[in-house]
């Protein structure tokens, strides 16, 4: 005879699976950046505020020749 019942029986406290064991270990985990990573960051952020001190003056110099 068919059932739509399922019947599951858990064999372990809380947080002791292994599921629980990785999430502990990834929450858990820290690390110092490398150098590579501190000089890319700088090299971004520096590339970021140059892109937008291009960006902003764009509009001025388009409209120069008009003011001419």
């Amino acid at each position: 005879m068919l059932s739509d019942k399922i019947k599951v029986e858990v064999t372990v406290e809380p947080g002791e699976s292994f599921l629980d064991k990785m999430i502990s270990l990834v929450e858990g985990a820290s690390r110092q950046k490398t150098p590579n990573e501190i000089a890319l960051t700088i090299l971004l952020a520096a590339f970021t505020i140059v892109f937008t001190i291009v960006c902003v003056t764009l509009k001025p110099f388009a409209d120069l020749p008009t003011l001419l």
